[in-house]
């Protein structure tokens, strides 16, 4: 439309003709919590893991999504997901999980978590800390979870 068409029909300037003027962030948007190689214990089903990956809302299927029964957590798909590597002494088979946040609770172990990806994705572990230092690549692929979008 021409300017002074639009000026001529000011309804049609309404926010929800434009859709760059409609917000598009979820009711609930959380920072991501929980950094690469933070350990932490899961809330419900209380194994131990350390997070080598994060998405700040689900990112996996609908199908996958119904059968975990995702949209039934207080905060649903929107809120950050993480790939945690379970401790092999709580869930034996060297699975990795996708963990919803409000189901993790930080941990600060005196051992390192085991599970034979730690060697591949950390450089150690920090017994100070008692968090796991990622290597390079794994920091390039997920910088800070306290850097924005």
């Amino acid at each position: 439309a021409q300017p002074a068409t639009l000026r001529a029909q000011p309804a049609a300037l309404n926010a929800p003709s434009l859709p760059f003027c409609t917000p598009s962030l979820p009711p609930y948007a959380p920072q991501v919590a929980f950094d690469l190689g933070q350990c932490l214990l899961h809330r419900r089903y209380s194994y131990r893991g350390v997070v080598v990956g994060f998405d700040r809302t689900c990112q996996q299927s609908e199908a996958w999504m119904r059968s975990m029964n995702v949209d039934t957590l207080k905060h649903g798909r929107n809120q950050p997901f993480y790939h945690v590597l379970p401790d092999t002494r709580d869930r034996p088979g060297a699975q990795l999980t996708y963990v919803a946040q409000e189901n993790i609770l930080a941990d600060a172990p005196s051992e390192p978590v085991q599970h034979p990806m730690t060697a591949e994705m950390f450089e150690g572990f920090d017994l100070e800390r008692g968090r796991f230092v990622p290597n390079a690549q794994l920091r390039v692929q997920y910088p800070p979870a306290s850097t924005p979008e």
